[in-house]
């Protein structure tokens, strides 16, 4: 997954490496953090939210949210 997301452009000031893990680490400037929740849960559990820790718990809510409506 991180080659393809790699070659996404979320923003045009985005700045991505490649860690030595082979993960894609990415720092993007963004205005609605509605839109990035968004964008970010698409990836289900293939990305995981760093920073900032705001919207890495507002990733994490939303994505329990989610499992919620599938009990098991």
């Amino acid at each position: 997954m991180s080659r393809w997301v790699a070659e996404e452009v979320w923003h045009p000031d985005q700045q991505g490496s490649f860690d030595d893990n082979g993960c894609w680490l990415l720092r993007v400037p963004f205005g609605s953090a509605r839109e990035l929740i968004m964008d970010i849960l698409r990836y289900g559990a293939e990305v995981e939210v760093l920073a900032p820790a705001f919207l890495r718990d507002a990733v994490a809510a939303e994505a329990r949210k989610t499992a919620g409506l599938y009990p098991l």
